[in-house]
């Protein structure tokens, strides 16, 4: 289903990489900064590609777990940030991000790492690797990534609709006359 493929750059002294970070619960990735090669001990990062799945090694219980979506194309990573690539005619790229959030594949994760303490414990690729999991048809995972993108589209729209309703609620609670009584407006029974 992956097989581990790992672009290594070694780090130039006059080089700007710029980072990524991998979100846990399988919730995708982000920007960090970009590091100088001169400011830096790395002497390797992980190059990303669009359609690799990335996981940080320490702390994989917490999922920190997902596909390299194409505007994170060319960031990088350190070394504690295996990258594979996916066979496609087994498992589509979305398929397996969906995959990545859940709970159940973090405890495969934590099952399978080892160290001496939980928060330093680390997962192997070949331990990734060796999860097992019950793939649907091809035809079947894109119909669940069309859910899921409907879904997700859903919750964005909601999330608009309740800032907008929130603006629309202080805008009325900052026009709405002052409850507290004026001496000027009052009158005598």
């Amino acid at each position: 289903m992956a097989t581990l493929d790992i672009e290594r750059v070694s780090v130039e002294p006059h080089g700007e990489y710029p980072i990524v970070g991998v979100l846990n619960a399988g919730q995708g990735l982000f920007w960090r900064e970009s590091i100088a090669g001169r400011d830096t001990t790395y002497k390797v990062l992980h190059r990303l590609k669009t359609g690799h799945l990335v996981y940080r090694k320490l702390t994989a219980w917490e999922g920190p777990i997902t596909v390299v979506p194409p505007d994170f194309e060319g960031g990088f990573v350190s070394t504690e940030f295996p990258t594979f690539t996916l066979d496609e005619s087994q498992i589509l790229p979305e398929f397996m991000a969906l995959l990545c959030q859940r709970p159940s594949f973090w405890r495969e994760m934590r099952f399978r790492s080892t160290g001496t303490a939980e928060r330093r414990n680390r997962l192997k690729p070949s331990e990734l690797l060796a999860i097992s999991i019950d793939l649907p048809p091809l035809a079947e995972q894109g119909r669940l990534v069309e859910v899921g993108r409907a879904v997700a589209r859903a919750e964005r729209e909601l999330a608009a609709l309740r800032a907008a309703c929130a603006a629309a609620r202080e805008h009325l609670l900052a026009a709405a006359p002052d409850d507290a009584p004026h001496e000027a407006n009052r009158t005598e029974p």
